[in-house]
């Protein structure tokens, strides 16, 4: 309808996502020195929400955090001050965390769930730009996606038969989408994630 409201107010949140209930936003929070990743419940109309922290690591910034199809897992970029960029999942209940992805050299960024929830879709960057890349979530095995050119910020259709993702040309940045069916994945050299951390709840 074009209705335009206000969910929160002087919380400086950013990144969110509903979860598929639709009761529950996941965000981030920027504070002085980290950027924490918080949850808040979905206001009536005519109310704002305070964002509840649900990961505060010191000197840590969280970005691009996305609810799992089923709604019981967070999967984000996390990247300690100085340390490496990781791609992580959180279980909401347990605040439990589990590293997919981890890169001391380059970037891992923009994850996306595909529709079975058996896979997490991201970035991988260096000095050569960004490729498409996706983890299996029981085995940890990466694969990269060939052909694409410089793309970030993949997103599957909500069918599962297509990806859309951002690339870049002689032209600029656009907007690009291949059939699933066609998609050329290959095995991808990948740096080994640190071992599985559980994390305390937030204060």
């Amino acid at each position: 309808t074009g209705d335009l409201r206000r969910l929160t107010r002087n919380a400086r949140a950013a990144d969110p996502d509903v979860a598929p209930d639709g009761r529950t936003i996941v965000c981030t929070v920027q504070r002085d020195e980290e950027r924490i990743l918080a949850t808040l419940a979905m206001p009536d109309r005519g109310k704002v929400a305070e964002p509840v922290a649900l990961l505060d690591d010191p000197a840590t910034n969280w970005a691009a955090p996305r609810w799992s199809p089923d709604g019981t897992t967070i999967v984000a970029e996390r990247r300690k001050v100085g340390g490496a960029s990781e791609i992580v999942l959180i279980e909401v209940e347990s605040r439990r965390m589990r590293t997919l992805v981890s890169s001391a050299e380059g970037r891992t960024i923009s994850p996306a769930w595909t529709i079975d929830g058996q896979r997490v879709l991201f970035a991988y960057g260096d000095h050569s730009g960004f490729e498409l890349r996706s983890v299996d979530i029981a085995s940890r095995v990466v694969s990269r996606l060939a052909g694409t050119g410089p793309a970030h910020t993949p997103a599957p259709s909500p069918n599962g038969g297509s990806l859309a993702f951002v690339g870049y040309t002689a032209d600029g940045f656009d907007l690009f989408e291949v059939p699933v069916a066609d998609a050329p994945w290959s095995p991808a050299a990948a740096e080994p994630a640190p071992a599985s951390t559980a994390a305390e709840p937030a204060a």
